[in-house]
């Protein structure tokens, strides 16, 4: 059965929870309905168990709230206008950026207290920096270029990257947080997060995204983006590794005297679905990886 394709179904779930429900609009995501709603997405699947894969919902249908839901929104709104944020199950800090309308890398400077970005505690406080709306707006839109702090430019590509770092690639589709394809499979989606990385510094279009490593290939070279060296590799210069049997790409992180650090969505959970995560860039070399510099 599709998710939540019979209505039957949802209505009976939906009496079950005691909450509300929504009912899916294009472009809805299951993260979106939960930040709206101010419940936890492991609290929203909990409630709809007849959702086999979180990541495909279909308009029209009916998503039950948990009890709690619309409650727990307006405490989130009056934590973001108090300037504090209460961490609940599920929660991750770019989930706690979109739901407040900040920038991650603004949450992440207000609260220098969190040593590890990838490890917070239900229960725990997080300061909400002054402007955030509660409600998202700040974050990118689907085909947007801009962050709560203005437009993102050139080799901001890599900064952004590194915001996600450590998310599974499932999970980052269907947030909303970059203009990703959320239809691409959970283990191919290197050039879905390269791309998505690009048209939200504004170096792609929304209609130049692409999920294909050649095609990506094809497309920078025609705006002018050429070869470099290692010695001359940037933040933001993106590899494109076509050699050996291996179609890959990532975005170069850093480069220290010619150790290059990569990041991208690379295949390094245990049942070989991606992440966003470092890797090294001697498997790159190894198979034909060529840095790709923009004009």
């Amino acid at each position: 059965m599709s998710a939540i394709a019979a209505v039957n179904h949802a209505n009976a779930y939906s009496a079950s929870s005691g909450g509300n429900e929504h009912v899916v609009q294009h472009g809805d995501t299951l993260s979106a309905i939960a930040a709206q709603n101010g419940v936890s997405l492991h609290d929203l699947i909990a409630a709809n168990p007849e959702i086999r894969n979180p990541d495909l919902i279909y308009p029209g249908d009916r998503i039950a709230i948990p009890t709690g839901g619309h409650a727990a929104a307006a405490h989130a709104g009056a934590a973001a206008a108090a300037g504090n944020y209460s961490v609940r199950s599920g929660d991750t800090l770019s989930g706690i950026a979109a739901q407040h309308g900040v920038s991650l890398s603004s949450l992440l400077a207000a609260n220098p207290q969190i040593s590890n970005p990838d490890l917070i505690y239900p229960g725990q406080n997080v300061h909400i920096p002054a402007g955030g709306s509660g409600n998202g707006s700040g974050r990118t839109s689907e085909t947007g270029a801009t962050t709560s702090s203005g437009p993102v430019k050139g080799s901001n590509a890599a900064a952004i990257a590194e915001q996600f770092n450590g998310e599974n690639t499932s999970t980052l589709k269907a947030s909303h947080a970059l203009p990703m394809n959320p239809n691409t499979p959970n283990d191919s989606s290197c050039a879905n997060f390269v791309s998505a990385c690009l048209q939200q510094a504004g170096l792609l279009s929304g209609g130049e995204h692409t999920d294909s490593v050649a095609t990506l290939n094809r497309e920078l070279r025609d705006k002018g983006w050429h070869a470099v060296s290692i010695a001359d590799a940037k933040p933001g210069d993106v590899v494109i590794i076509q050699g050996g049997g291996a179609s890959h790409t990532e975005i170069v992180a850093s480069n220290d005297h010619g150790h290059i650090t990569l990041i991208g969505s690379n295949n390094t959970n245990a049942d070989d679905s991606q992440r966003i995560g470092h890797d090294s860039s001697s498997w790159a070399w190894n198979h034909g990886g060529v840095i790709l510099a923009p004009p």
